[in-house]
C-alpha cells in the first residue's frame, strides 16, 4: 500500500517552490524595468552631451586662443559645453598638456547630466503648465 502523506507533502512542496519562484521572477522584472527607464534617461543625458560636444568643436576650432594643442582645444570645448560645469570641475586648475583626469573628466560629465536632467525637468513643468492653461 503507497504512502499518500509522503506524495502530498512532496506535491505541496514542489508547488510552495513553484509559486515562490513565480513571485521572485515578477518582482525582480519590475525591478528590471525600473532599470530600463533610469538608463533611457541615462543615455539621453549622454547623447545630450555628445551633440552639445559636436556642436562645441567647431566654435573651439575657430577661436584663436583654443588652437595650439589638443588640450587649449579640450579646455574650450568643455568651457562651452558648460561653463558652469567647466569653473565646478577644473575651476583654477585647467588640463594641462599630456594630462589624462579621468577623475574630474568623469565628475564633469555627471555635472552636465545634472544640468540636463534639470533643464528636462523644467521643460516638463512647463509643458504641464501650458498644457492647464489650454
Amino acid at each position: 500500500m503507497p504512502n499518500y502523506s509522503i506524495r502530498i507533502s512532496f506535491f505541496k512542496i514542489v508547488l510552495l517552490l513553484f509559486l515562490l519562484a513565480c513571485c521572485l521572477e515578477f518582482t525582480a522584472g519590475k525591478k528590471n524595468n525600473n532599470k530600463k527607464r533610469q538608463q533611457s534617461g541615462s543615455r539621453n543625458q549622454d547623447r545630450e552631451y555628445r551633440l552639445k560636444r559636436l556642436e562645441c568643436e567647431p566654435i573651439a576650432d575657430s577661436k584663436s586662443e583654443c588652437t595650439g594643442s589638443p588640450i587649449l582645444k579640450e579646455n574650450c570645448v568643455l568651457k562651452c559645453i558648460s561653463d558652469d560645469c567647466y569653473s565646478e570641475t577644473y575651476g583654477t586648475d585647467p588640463l594641462e598638456e599630456g594630462e589624462i583626469d579621468t577623475v574630474r573628466g568623469k565628475s564633469f560629465r555627471t555635472c552636465m547630466k545634472k544640468e540636463v536632467k534639470e533643464k528636462e525637468r523644467i521643460e516638463r513643468e512647463e509643458a504641464t503648465k501650458s498644457n492647464q492653461l489650454e
